[in-house]
């Protein structure tokens, strides 16, 4: 008997009670929270889907953008004189019907290089640079584009036309973007923009 005295006693201490709540719309918080949720609700609705930059960089389909190089882009590395003579961003490289595109930026740099002795250049060792961050030689798109060999070597007196991709985010391609290149005997850097 005592536990179903018990048992009662607590269902009923248990249940509760029918109490309307009451806020304060005065309260600073509540005024916050209320501006904070409407603000959330025109900046973005739940049903937007996210931003998707490939799929923007392909429907867009931008045409390649030449970009002007500084007129001191050209640097001695040991024996090895590089100039920079094209610079060009694009998010898509085409061939043969095919295309790969990117969110980002691929960056084209080509440059001449004339050594007096013999020497190489490690193209695939290369990297743009930006504000602390360094972004590699995109080696699909170097291969895909035709672009330069990975290990380009040299005889003295030989000058040649080397050509370099990289995959960079757009905010890279501002004043202070670095070309920074490896030879056999030494290494530099070059400023693009």
């Amino acid at each position: 008997m005592k536990a179903r005295l018990l048992m009662g006693v607590l269902m009923f201490s248990a249940c509760p009670k029918d109490q309307s709540q009451v806020t304060d719309e005065s309260d600073p918080l509540i005024q916050k929270l209320k501006a904070e949720q409407a603000r959330g609700s025109t900046a973005h609705s739940p049903g937007d889907p996210p931003e998707n930059k490939l799929a923007d960089a392909v429907v867009r389909n931008a045409p390649p953008m030449e970009l002007t190089p500084l007129p001191q882009s050209s640097l001695l590395i040991g024996s090895t004189s590089i100039e920079v003579i094209g610079l060009m961003t694009m998010q898509s490289v085409h061939k043969n019907g095919m295309a790969i595109t990117t969110g980002d930026n691929f960056v084209k740099v080509m440059f001449s290089a004339q050594t007096t002795e013999v020497d190489s250049i490690d193209v695939g060792a290369s990297t743009l640079s930006f504000k602390g961050e360094s972004f590699g030689i995109a080696k699909d798109i170097q291969k895909i584009a035709s672009g330069s060999a990975l290990q380009v070597d040299f005889k003295a007196g030989d000058k040649k036309i080397i050509t370099a991709y990289f995959e960079v985010p757009s905010n890279a391609l501002s004043p202070g973007l670095m070309l920074n290149l490896v030879t056999s005997k030494s290494k530099g850097t070059l400023p693009l923009q």
